[in-house]
């Protein structure tokens, strides 16, 4: 069965040319009395910019979600079709094995029948010929290898049967998952066709406006990641000085008029060659191994493919989902990596925002549904969606939960 991946490069374009650009039109040239177009009429505008801006997002979050759900029905296809041929193939063995201790039972009843009027000295017209050989037959067939035989025929007759219905079985399974990768493809088609009308929809200061509101929800989930991580930093800054102080003594009191402090008091403050109190250790973050030197070579692969048009389930330079970019790039340096999203971070090691380096990849959402690479200062290389291109962007561009993977 095949399945048609849609590449919509004429869709969308980001604008890019300038931030002035943007603003011009999407404040300046919308208020201006010039312009002919009241306050009202532009807070209509930004309100349906935010929307299509809205509906663009979901809908690029569910094709990213179904582009993974399709993915991994491939490869379970691809499996199953493998499954399908070794028990075509165990078929067609034990129906050879059959055959074989069928054709060595015919020789004996031949055998049987030319030796059964020697043996017996069958006269034809004096004895029944055909009651002799069968009764030889018969005695032949229980002694020795001849019962073996018997055996083996049944043996190999019920073999074909088991495998003849582990092929049924996979052939169904088979047929099923072709059945539902499907629907996959139906729903992320018409994904991709909603996504397509409110592209060509959005004509003039409206795209400019949905870019805008893109912008800006990018730059509002940047802020808010930027500001997670500095509570997180200043929590633990503040966990480690608790366990810091919590390993100094604390009765440090003003000493009361009277004896000297007590031997053990006095011990205490004494110079000592003991060690000092422990102090618990802190949550610092896993140990990671160093990127694999080729990380330079998989973003430069991966760079030279900038502007090339996304496309669901593609890996190749003619169109790359956001995973088939990272299987793509990585393997120009020699270093396979899984198909799915999903699976390149299963298979990769797990580290910290703060551990990030060029080659990382960086996953988003839960489940993953795309992923991207590191070039470094903050910035990922990826292919994000339809209508769209590969493209450099601010990691905390798509938004969600985000997870950081090296490639080891």
């Amino acid at each position: 069965m095949h399945f048609t991946s849609w590449t919509l490069s004429g869709l969308l374009r980001p604008i890019r040319t300038a931030t002035v650009v943007v603003a011009a039109v999407v404040t300046v040239g919308l208020v201006t009395s010039s312009s002919n177009v009241g306050a009202q009429s532009v807070e209509g505008l930004r309100e349906k910019a935010a929307k299509v801006a809205a509906e663009l997002d979901a809908l690029q979050e569910k094709s990213d979600q179904l582009n993974e759900e399709y993915l991994q029905t491939q490869e379970d296809i691809s499996g199953l079709q493998q499954e399908q041929q070794a028990n075509e193939q165990a078929v067609a063995d034990a129906q050879m094995r059959l055959d074989r201790s069928h054709a060595q039972a015919t020789g004996y009843l031949v055998e049987a029948y030319v030796g059964a009027g020697a043996q017996n000295q069958v006269a034809f017209g004096n004895a029944n010929p055909n009651e002799a050989v069968n009764q030889q037959v018969l005695l032949e067939l229980l002694q020795g290898d001849r019962v073996q035989l018997a055996d083996a025929i049944t043996a190999d007759q019920q073999d074909l049967d088991v495998k003849t219905q582990q092929l049924k079985a996979s052939g169904t399974q088979l047929e099923a998952r072709k059945g539902q990768q499907a629907k996959v493809v139906s729903q992320l088609e018409s994904s991709v066709n909603r996504q397509e009308e409110l592209l060509d929809s959005t004509k003039g200061e409206l795209r400019a406006a949905v870019e805008a509101e893109q912008e800006r929800a990018a730059a509002a989930a940047a802020a808010a990641a930027a500001a997670k991580a500095q509570a997180a930093a200043q929590a633990q800054r503040q966990a480690t000085q608790g366990q810091a102080a919590q390993g100094q003594p604390t009765d440090r009191v003003a000493p009361k008029p009277g004896p000297a402090n007590p031997p053990a008091r006095a011990a205490a403050a004494a110079p000592s060659s003991s060690p000092p109190p422990a102090v618990a250790p802190t949550q610092d973050p896993l140990p990671a191994s160093a990127p694999l030197s080729g990380a330079a070579g998989a973003i430069a692969a991966a760079q030279s493919k900038l502007g090339t048009p996304y496309r669901w389930g593609g890996t190749s330079p003619s169109g790359f989902d956001c995973s088939g970019l990272m299987l793509w790039s990585w393997a120009q340096v020699g270093v396979s990596l899984p198909r799915t999203s999903g699976a390149q971070r299963a298979g990769t090691q797990r580290i910290t925002r703060e551990q990030l380096q060029p080659g990382d990849l960086v996953f988003h959402r839960i489940p993953v549904g795309h992923v991207g690479m590191y070039i470094g200062g903050g910035q990922m290389i990826h292919s994000p969606h339809t209508g769209d291109v590969v493209k450099i962007s601010p990691i905390d561009r798509i938004g969600g939960t985000m997870s950081f993977g090296r490639v080891g």
